[in-house]
């Protein structure tokens, strides 16, 4: 897919809330090559909406489908995390 967008001359970046120690760390052994930032500690994805609050989150979690739940417990966290 990187090869297709580099063809066209578009770049993409993945932009992750934890810190980006982590999140390099966790693309090591995955062999992922892309760009990754971290907005770990910044307003980033709140402004551009791209992040919601617990408290906005628990407004609407409860009817959430079950997938949210099995998603959640995969990735180690709760439906509102």
């Amino acid at each position: 897919m990187l090869v297709q967008l580099k063809a066209r001359d578009v770049t993409m970046i993945c932009i992750s809330r934890a810190p980006l120690e982590k999140l390099l760390a966790y693309r090591e052994p995955m062999g992922w090559s892309f760009n990754w930032a971290s907005s770990f500690e910044s307003d980033f994805n709140y402004d551009f909406e791209r992040s919601r609050t617990r408290d906005d989150v628990s407004a609407w979690v409860d009817e959430a489908p079950p997938a949210v739940s099995r998603f959640a417990a995969a990735c180690g966290t709760d439906p509102v995390g």
